[in-house]
This record gives C-alpha cells, sequence and structure tokens, in this order.
C-alpha cells in the first residue's frame, strides 16, 4: 500500500504514511447468530452480495454449501470469527 500513496505524490519514504493493522474477534452465542443472520441475509436472492459472488462464477450449489456451513457454525459452542484490517494514514 506505501506504493500506491506513494505514486499518488505521499512522501511515504519521509514518514508520511502510515501503517497498521486491527483486529476484530467475535465470539459467543450472541455474535455468532448476529453474523449467521447477517450472512444469510447477504446470501439470499436479489442481494447485491450474492449477485457479485455469482457474477464471479459462484454457484447456486457452492452459494448453498456456505449458508448450510454459516448455520452449522453458528451453532457451535466455541466458534469464533476474527477480522483483521489494514490501517493507512498519509498526508502531504
Amino acid at each position: 500500500m506505501p506504493a500506491l500513496f506513494r505514486r499518488a505524490g505521499f512522501d511515504a519514504d519521509g514518514g508520511k504514511v502510515r501503517v497498521g493493522a486491527g483486529v476484530k474477534v467475535f465470539s459467543g452465542p450472541e455474535a455468532r447468530k448476529w453474523l449467521a443472520w447477517r450472512a444469510t441475509g447477504q446470501l439470499q436472492r436479489g442481494d447485491a452480495v450474492r449477485q457479485s459472488w455469482l457474477d464471479v462464477g459462484i454457484t447456486e450449489e457452492e452459494i448453498q454449501q456456505t449458508l448450510d456451513a454459516v448455520a452449522k457454525w453458528a451453532e457451535m459452542e466455541d466458534a469464533w470469527y476474527v477480522s483483521p484490517q489494514c490501517e493507512m494514514l498519509a498526508w502531504k
């Protein structure tokens, strides 16, 4: 990413681009229930996320397999989910 900022005219080598990272962890029954609800909603017919999957060649069968796996995951007592994030700050 610093290369992208460098090409856009930022002084990545002079300390004016900061790169960091963070993480979000979801655990517990309520978090699993919410994540499953969200994923299931995004993969319903008519949703833009589902359409984007179809547009890149993911099949209806694969979408159904994903929905089945999400439902099974949400019922697992020890299941959790982690989401890493990239953080960039740049100034001129």
